[in-house]
């Protein structure tokens, strides 16, 4: 018989295909490579997403969702790019509230989202920043710099 309970046993981790991200949606903003900023996220996909991404030292695939009013987005909600970000610091709050502090690495573009796991998991290939660039990007870009910068 062991002393370990249920709460206490470590989870097992989940694999993931090597060209594979955990998204999380995101609503009204836009994280930019190389740019650092908070995130608070609520939804259960979402924090499951994060946790698993903060404990395995992966990056996230942050995806804006088309609605913004969307509970519970699903594959064809979601513009078709996005950023990975690695997860610099992830708090709970005491009122249950989930932070992370993102810094954004490269854009992606979705390929196909995956069944079989617990939150949104995508398959994805990276894009140069060149493939990327409109002058709305552009204009966007510069004003988040200037916001977080």
């Amino acid at each position: 018989m062991s002393d370990t309970t249920e709460d206490t046993k470590p989870k097992p981790q989940i694999e993931l295909p090597a060209n594979a991200l955990v998204i999380v949606p995101v609503r009204g903003m836009v994280l930019f490579p190389g740019l650092v900023m908070p995130l608070t996220i609520g939804r259960a996909k979402s924090i499951a997403a994060a946790q698993e991404a903060a404990r395995q030292g992966l990056p996230l695939g942050l995806l804006l969702q088309r609605r913004a009013d969307a509970e519970d987005p699903g594959p064809g909600e979601f513009h078709p790019v996005g950023t990975a970000a690695s997860v610099l610091r992830y708090l709970t709050a005491p009122d249950g509230k989930h932070h992370l502090v993102c810094q954004g690495q490269n854009r992606f573009r979705v390929i196909r989202f995956l069944d079989g796991y617990p939150f949104l998991v995508a398959e994805v290939e990276p894009l140069a920043e060149e493939d990327v660039r409109t002058p709305e990007i552009e204009v966007r870009r510069s004003l988040a710099m200037r916001r977080y910068a």
